[in-house]
């Protein structure tokens, strides 16, 4: 029913400063587990959804004539190439997929290594990405 995008600019630099701070706060805490690490660990972890602003993320809702490309994207595919992390991914994007008012399914996204943490899906996502489909998400996403 609805998809909202949250996205955050943080710079190499700011990444950096994660490491010292992440124990300065629970915030600091929380920005480190979502930007750099597994939060959240599952579907029923959303919790971090009530902070991402504070944590300099900004959410914008997808319009909806975009969601079949990106059904099509998050689609299960049969692999056709391996594709391996290239960095430390900063997970920069995040999507929150809603049905009836309701999370289903939360993808963090790292363009710039191609990897991504994807919860609540019922199908294998273990070759999302596949046939330029971060390419594809992320024109979608900036446009």
């Amino acid at each position: 029913d609805d998809i909202d995008h949250y996205a955050t600019h943080i710079t190499p630099p700011a990444v950096n400063e994660l490491y010292d701070k992440q124990s300065n706060s629970a915030l600091d805490s929380l920005k480190m587990g979502v930007i750099l690490r597994d939060i959240p660990k599952g579907i029923d972890d959303l919790g971090f959804l009530d902070h991402l602003e504070q944590l300099g993320f900004t959410k914008r809702a997808i319009d909806k004539a975009k969601f079949e490309a990106i059904d099509n994207i998050f689609s299960e595919k049969n692999p056709v190439d391996y594709l391996l992390s290239k960095c430390i991914h900063v997970y920069r994007d995040i999507l929150i997929f809603k049905k009836d008012n309701k999370v289903v399914g939360t993808a963090k996204i790292c363009f710039e290594c191609k990897d991504h943490l994807i919860n609540g899906a019922t199908g294998n996502t273990d070759n999302f990405g596949q046939n330029g489909d971060y390419e594809k998400l992320e024109k979608l996403l900036r446009k």
